[in-house]
């Protein structure tokens, strides 16, 4: 079977059938760390008026351009 690498953790892994597309990663614990991240780093449901939504987005500042502030 070929050979791939799995997406998350770079270990090589064999696919086990030529049927359908080819997986991205190596195990469940795998698909799941990466579901996390995508949940974790997703767009923000803030609740709010598109508005005030707008107006927090605009507040917030990356970590290193306060670093340089402080």
């Amino acid at each position: 079977m070929t050979t791939l690498y799995c997406a998350c953790c770079g270990r090589p892994f064999k696919r086990t059938s030529n049927r359908g597309p080819a997986p991205l990663y190596c195990s469940r614990d795998c698909r799941l760390q990466i579901a996390a991240r995508r949940r974790a780093w997703g767009p923000v449901d803030w609740g709010l008026p598109a508005a005030t939504a707008q107006a927090l987005m605009a507040v917030r500042q990356p970590a290193d351009r306060l670093a340089k502030s402080a």
